[in-house]
């Protein structure tokens, strides 16, 4: 498929590009004014998907009801935080995985619209364009679970909220637990841990409670981005991405 071939949906989902990262005294209150806050609300059904699997077949999230618990990560490999979530924060991405996969997680990135394009990395024209870079993304940073490819259009990114960098968890039960527009590893254990606890009071017959939690959580610019980290993925990417994120 060329890019003339695509519809106006694909093009204008692909079109988009992050100019900056957020700015401090514009970013301090985002939290509050992002309509992430009210898409797919914690304690609500998680929508159901359909999702290529880069490696092969498809997943329905349906189909893992009463089988795992869910964490859904998204982004693209032009998202230099993305990337340093993978490998480089700690804990990684990666360790989370090891650690948690034999407890009864899965989890899945799903791969996104590019948002840093360069000479090297474009918007996607297609959809093996897209497996293409999805297929560079695993292969570079040796991504250890499933990668979803989504479609060119984004469904399922649109239908869980749209930004970059998001995450989900998801109980047995196709419940979301916990979502954040900004994925920090470093607070993913405690939810993990938690979700593990009540499912074992559960099964023990210990009468546990529910409650409702709502929070501003708080990143510190030096801790957000790691510059390395975002030089060699803006470098991966061209000269363009790198001057795009100056304008």
């Amino acid at each position: 498929m060329t890019t003339n071939e695509m519809t106006k949906e694909e093009a204008d989902y692909n079109a988009y590009v992050m100019s900056r990262f957020r700015r401090p005294e514009a970013s301090a209150n985002s939290g509050l004014e992002s309509p992430f806050r009210h898409t797919v609300k914690v304690g609500t059904e998680a929508p159901d998907f359909n999702g290529r699997l880069l490696d092969g077949g498809e997943i329905a999230l349906s189909r893992l009801r009463g089988q795992a618990l869910v964490y859904l990560v998204f982004g693209p490999m032009t998202c230099p935080p993305c990337m340093v979530n993978i490998r480089g924060a700690r804990p990684s991405l990666v360790e989370l995985y090891t650690e948690y996969q034999p407890k009864g997680f899965e989890f899945f990135w799903v791969y996104t619209r590019e948002t840093h394009v360069g000479e090297s990395i474009t918007r996607h024209a297609s959809f093996e364009q897209k497996l293409a870079h999805a297929r560079l993304f695993k292969d570079e940073y040796e991504v250890t679970f499933p990668i979803i490819v989504d479609s060119l259009s984004g469904e399922i990114h649109k239908k869980y909220g749209n930004p970059v960098n998001m995450s989900y968890l998801i109980d047995r039960d196709g419940m979301v637990v916990y979502k954040s527009d900004w994925t920090d590893t470093a607070e993913l254990p405690g939810a993990f841990d938690n979700l593990l606890s009540w499912e074992a009071s559960k099964k023990s017959g210990v009468v546990s409670k529910v409650v409702y939690v709502e929070k501003l959580h708080y990143m510190l610019r030096s801790n957000e981005i790691d510059l390395e980290a975002t030089r060699r993925v803006l470098q991966r990417a061209g000269p363009q991405s790198a001057e795009d994120i100056r304008k």
